[in-house]
């Protein structure tokens, strides 16, 4: 990096409800693909988005993230939406990236699919404005919406993992071996998350 140029940081944001491989899969292909000196993984209180869906209380969510990102120096995690509490607006979050992050240019990490979705966010063009905007790229998937083309693209190995998969296999008694890091599988099954 030369003198003049700014170190890059990643935003990934997301309810962590389990976090799981493939949020580690995709904050190191944004890593590299991105060449960002770390990403900085962010759990919402309350995702405006998911505001009718239960959700693990903020601590234990934030216990099993650090055992996640545990071991990579790259990886980094903040606590800024859960502070504030109430709903995490992208937008409120970005700004107070900034005043942490002064000297570096900040790159909000999504998935391909939500690239759609940005125009119903809180103040879009305002995200535009404050940060760079990258997506994960999923086979078969062409971006669409108004800020489709403002948003840069990159790829990652192909891997079908949900949170919503793995509370689902939890309740009916299936294994989630391999699916999450295993301090995370371990946790779970210590405080008995998402049984029935």
């Amino acid at each position: 990096m030369s003198p003049d140029e700014k170190p890059s940081i990643g935003l990934l944001g997301g309810t962590f409800d389990p976090p799981h491989l493939g949020h580690l899969i995709l904050a190191q292909a944004a890593c590299e693909s991105l060449n960002l000196e770390r990403i900085v993984f962010i759990p919402a209180f309350i995702q405006p988005h998911k505001q009718d869906k239960p959700v693990t209380p903020a601590n234990l969510r934030l216990e099993m993230l650090r055992l996640a990102v545990a071991g990579n120096p790259r990886f980094t995690i903040s606590e800024i939406e859960i502070a504030r509490g109430g709903l995490s607006y992208t937008i409120d979050t970005i700004r107070g990236m900034e005043r942490e992050y002064p000297e570096s240019d900040l790159y909000l990490i999504i998935g391909a699919d939500n690239v759609a979705d940005i125009d119903t966010w809180k103040d879009p063009d305002e995200i535009f404005a404050h940060c760079r905007v990258a997506a994960a790229n999923r086979k078969g998937y062409q971006p669409t919406g108004r800020f489709a083309d403002r948003i840069r693209i990159f790829d990652i190995p192909e891997i079908d993992i949900s949170s919503s998969e793995i509370r689902n296999r939890i309740r009916t008694g299936r294994s989630i071996r391999y699916l999450v890091p295993a301090p995370v599988e371990e946790f779970i099954e210590t405080r008995g998350l998402y049984g029935k």
